[in-house]
């Protein structure tokens, strides 16, 4: 680390400052506890840190400030490193995610809560949570609900609709009228490829598609597919081609509109977003509307 340096006497200060808090807090165990406040303390807003214990005992206090303490160190390192701009971005992600991976709450041996559960339920939380480890690794991801509760068509997805279009990529679902007269023009919604469609349809009292359907609009939702390895070979192109392209083309046909109003959200609203630059580009003028929700444009300072 000292090589990123051009100022050693920088990283020395750091490192002495690091060092003397350290044996500040060692004193603290050793029941030699400093008058005033904690060596350092969780920033404000830190939920990580709320229980009682990781105040009022010694220990978890101990392993608390010093997570804490060790995190700044390489956060302040980290700052006053000698890099380009770009090269400290990204020194900065990865000192983040090193930092936040290491926190002390994310381990079932330090965290009080987990202990304390683990105690009051006999063993049955762990004993529950090596069974859920075991089912995701059973299913190949990890799930973070108890999938049994929901079934699509039965409590999620209820808006009628139909399967008006499909390609290698996606299917394009057409929702029926929920009003006598509905505008002209289709509106095109486009979901992440990493969630279901049913994103924008849960329950009727908080479906958005429903919510559309009611005012009126001619809803189309972009449904993808669950790729698996015969889908490796399809690459960004091919989602705007056979997803977004695809998706407004079919929308227009069927209801002879000569554009269409559409919705992305999250990488849906990325895809989407690309996909009207290139149509821009070729003097395509087929969207009348666009609104992104949770949609990220702007890829230049990522993380």
């Amino acid at each position: 680390m000292t090589s990123l340096f051009q100022d050693p006497a920088r990283f020395s200060a750091l490192q002495s400052e690091y060092l003397m808090k350290q044996a500040q807090l060692w004193s603290s165990m050793l029941g030699q506890p400093a008058a005033g406040e904690p060596v350092v303390a969780p920033e404000p807003g830190d939920r990580r840190f709320a229980g009682a214990e990781w105040r009022d005992n010694p220990y978890y206090a101990y392993v608390k400030q010093s997570y804490l303490l060790a995190s700044r160190f390489v956060t302040d390192l980290a700052e006053s490193a000698e890099l380009d701009a770009k090269s400290k971005d990204r020194l900065r992600f990865a000192v983040k995610q090193w930092s936040d991976a290491m926190c002390p709450a994310n381990f079932a041996a330090t965290n009080p809560a987990v202990l304390k559960q683990a105690l009051d339920s006999s063993g049955e939380s762990i004993a529950q949570g090596i069974a859920n480890l075991i089912a995701d690794t059973r299913r190949g991801r990890i799930s973070q609900t108890d999938e049994s509760a929901f079934e699509v068509g039965g409590n999620l997805a209820l808006t009628p609709g139909d399967v008006v279009y499909e390609n290698d990529l996606m299917q394009l679902i057409q929702y029926r009228a929920a009003t006598p007269r509905v505008g002209a023009r289709p509106f095109v919604m486009v979901p992440p490829c990493i969630n279901k469609y049913y994103i924008l349809d849960l329950r009727p009292e908080n479906s958005f598609v429903r919510y559309a359907v009611e005012q009126g609009h001619t809803v189309f939702m972009v449904s993808w597919r669950n790729v698996g390895p015969d889908q490796g070979r399809f690459d960004w192109d091919d989602y705007l081609d056979q997803g977004i392209f695809a998706s407004i083309r079919v929308a227009r046909e069927i209801t002879g509109a000569d554009r269409a109003n559409a919705l992305g959200f999250c990488v849906g609203g990325t895809l989407l977003g690309a996909a009207l630059a290139v149509l821009a580009a070729k003097g395509g003028d087929v969207v009348e509307s666009v609104t992104y929700l949770a949609t990220m444009l702007d890829f230049s300072a990522p993380g």
